[in-house]
């Protein structure tokens, strides 16, 4: 899961709340972003999207 520190729809707290309830979710929160993901952190979100979707080879 990706999340913003800064989202104003679902604040920080429901990110948590929600990998919480997901057995072997992981939690990337995303500094200083709202709910959508800057363009400056685009490597940061596509690395860990590449990486996640990779499977186990």
């Amino acid at each position: 899961m990706v999340h913003g520190e800064k989202d104003p729809v679902f604040p920080l707290p429901h990110g948590k709340a929600l990998r919480d309830q997901i057995p072997g979710a992981e939690l990337l929160i995303m500094e200083n972003a709202g709910h959508e993901v800057p363009k400056p952190l685009w490597d940061v979100f596509t690395t860990a999207l590449i990486k996640h979707t990779a499977g186990d080879e």
